[in-house]
């Protein structure tokens, strides 16, 4: 029972929080991830680390129970402690939290935590190639989409229609593209956010072909 406990109390914590809503970095530099935060003062890198070390080690004893927990739960618990071992700057053990349910659904879900911090680390290459050792799925898709949407909202236009080109589900896509189409006309590009709606109306004619062949 204190194991259980034990294990709902790390996930209890840590399940609030969806792959859109997790918050910066536990440190100010992740020495395994190219982060572009500040370098911390040399006589605060001690306690750092410390820091850093007894949460990795929490998660990952929480990540030896997770078969303790309902298994509606599993998939989401596995997702949040992939993404909070990046944040603190485990990257190998993220990883391998990741493929721990052997699903390749939960899989897929969990990588989706792993790409939303390393885009906040700013390495969104590596989150795109992450996402693509993936099976497809609708959770890759989600994970694409969050990422776009995220990359867009930042004014990093390009990275954000690269992570758009792998998603499989026109409809996610066409909704990315009305969004750019709508920061486009706010910022008073009339001709750009027209460009872009009608890319959004060729993928939806796209998808209605390839529904009625």
């Amino acid at each position: 029972m204190r194991r259980l406990l034990a294990v709902l109390v790390v996930v209890g914590c840590l399940s609030q929080e969806t792959p859109s809503q997790l918050s910066r970095p536990i440190s100010s530099e992740c020495p395994i991830l190219k982060s572009s935060h500040g370098s911390a003062e040399t006589r605060d890198q001690a306690d750092i680390d410390e820091q850093l070390s007894q949460a990795r080690q929490m998660l990952l004893k929480a990540r030896a129970l997770i078969h303790d927990i309902p298994e509606s739960h599993q998939e989401v618990a596995a997702a949040n402690m992939s993404g909070q071992l990046v944040r603190a700057c485990d990257l190998t053990d993220a990883l391998a939290t990741a493929r721990y349910l052997k699903k390749p659904e939960a899989e897929a879900f969990a990588m989706g935590s792993i790409a939303w911090q390393l885009v906040n680390y700013r390495d969104t290459t590596q989150a795109l190639f992450l996402l693509q050792t993936t099976a497809e799925s609708q959770s890759r898709d989600a994970s694409y989409e969050s990422i776009a949407r995220k990359l867009i909202e930042k004014g990093d236009v390009d990275q954000g229609l690269e992570a758009t080109h792998f998603i499989k589900d026109p409809s996610r896509v066409a909704d990315i593209l009305i969004r750019l189409a709508s920061l486009r006309t706010h910022a008073g590009d009339q001709l750009g956010a027209g460009r872009v709606l009608a890319g959004a109306l060729r993928v939806g004619r796209d998808s209605d072909k390839e529904r009625s062949r």
